[in-house]
């Protein structure tokens, strides 16, 4: 679920004496974007073609799991720790000046209710707003947008991950959770796989102790 509250205390006199500024550091600086995966890490600005950093999401952050099957940490202190080492350090922007996209893909687990990714989602832009101070946060399915990029509103995407193939379909942009199919059989498994096969096939022939 994506936030659309702009500021990080919208309600008190403070943010909405700052409105105005923040407004005009919305139009100057790009908004940032970052797809959380389970695997990888990928971030650049807005408006670029490809990203910025492609990075390992654990050579981050190896003290624990940021996003699992994508659902989110429940720790705080993860979350902030990550999102300032894999957004702002990775690109070297200031938090407080852009506003930030994040993509994930939700609702992968069939045991976990929706009502868990949207808490945890929620945490994840409390963390943002109120601890890191970017301007705004959106939060969106990475199917959905998969979908804009080619000018549709409704398909079925397929996304093959790292170590996990999910199936998504989406009508009219809104993402049908309880048709969605994950299983754990990704890049990483096809990778694997023909290394195994090449392995035999050189021993096979003897060639198992040549460089």
């Amino acid at each position: 679920h994506a936030s659309s509250e702009p500021l990080l205390l919208a309600a008190d006199r403070a943010a909405r004496q700052a409105l105005p500024a923040v407004i005009g550091v919305l139009g100057k600086f790009p908004p940032l974007v970052a797809d959380l995966g389970c695997g990888y890490l990928k971030v650049g600005f807005a408006g670029q073609t490809a990203p910025v950093a492609v990075v390992p999401t654990l050579s981050l952050l190896r003290r624990a799991m940021v996003v699992e099957l994508g659902l989110f940490s429940e720790e705080a202190d993860v979350l902030e720790d990550f999102c300032s080492r894999a957004l702002y350090g990775l690109l070297g922007a200031l938090p407080t000046r852009h506003p930030l996209v994040v993509c994930a893909s939700l609702y992968q687990q069939a045991g976990v209710p929706a009502r868990l990714y949207d808490e945890r989602c929620a945490l994840l832009q409390q963390v943002l707003l109120r601890r890191l101070c970017v301007p705004c946060v959106t939060l969106l399915h990475s199917a959905s947008l998969a979908l804009l990029s080619v000018g549709r509103h409704t398909g079925v995407v397929i996304d093959i991950g790292l170590g996990l193939t999910r199936v998504t379909p989406v009508v009219k942009g809104e993402v049908m959770r309880e048709a969605i199919q994950a299983e754990l059989l990704g890049g990483a498994t096809g990778t694997n796989m023909l290394l195994a096969r090449l392995a035999h096939r050189s021993a096979a022939h003897g060639g198992g102790g040549r460089g």
